[in-house]
């Protein structure tokens, strides 16, 4: 799941990882969007920033538990959240979740 709000510079700037998160993904993993803003504006923003994403949904980034963006959750099948990040992240943080996405 990713939390993204389309007025954070970071989350902008994170566009070429997601990019790539979504092209080294394996077909048993779903990319999920959360954003403040309605959905259309949400598709709009990704689409614009050549982010692909299966499920683009609207809440309020507190209602699931993130108080920075970008933040990035990784949940297994089980619902277990196995992972998770704020803010823009290093080189070294996105090989990490590239490496456990392709698990």
């Amino acid at each position: 799941m990713l939390a993204l709000s389309t007025t954070c510079h970071f989350c902008s700037e994170s566009a070429p990882f997601y990019q790539e998160l979504e092209q080294q993904r394996t077909k048993n993993v779903r990319l999920m969007a959360v954003l403040p803003q309605p959905v259309d504006e949400g598709r709009r923003y990704l689409n614009n920033l050549g982010v692909s994403i299966n499920d683009v949904v609207q809440a309020s980034l507190g209602s699931v538990g993130v108080s920075g963006t970008p933040t990035l959750i990784l949940i297994d099948n089980n619902g277990v959240v196995t992972g998770s990040w704020v803010g823009k992240l290093s080189e070294g943080e996105a090989a990490n979740v590239i490496a456990q996405i392709r698990q």
